[in-house]
């Protein structure tokens, strides 16, 4: 079996009452990880759980603005060649 099919099987056999997050490996997985055990501790500490959610706030601004960015280069990309 190839890697895809070993990790499907590692997920879907993982024992009950045993919860796991499973993340990617790298640098994107760990920075998911310190989000996900962020977001944990932040079930205790009401200040912790507001900075976490003006980080994904903030992470939300910021995805829309490229998205913006992106459409307003496509379009004036587009304009320029009619």
């Amino acid at each position: 079996m190839g890697s895809r099919s070993d990790s499907l099987l590692s997920i879907v056999q993982m024992p009950k009452e045993i919860p796991v997050g499973t993340m990617a490996i790298g640098e994107s997985g760990a920075r998911n990880v310190g989000i996900y055990a962020t977001k944990i501790l932040a079930l205790g500490d009401p200040d912790l759980a507001k900075r976490i959610q003006k980080f994904r706030l903030d992470l939300e601004i910021s995805a829309h603005e490229t998205v913006a960015e992106i459409f307003h280069h496509s379009v004036a990309k587009n304009t320029a060649n009619l």
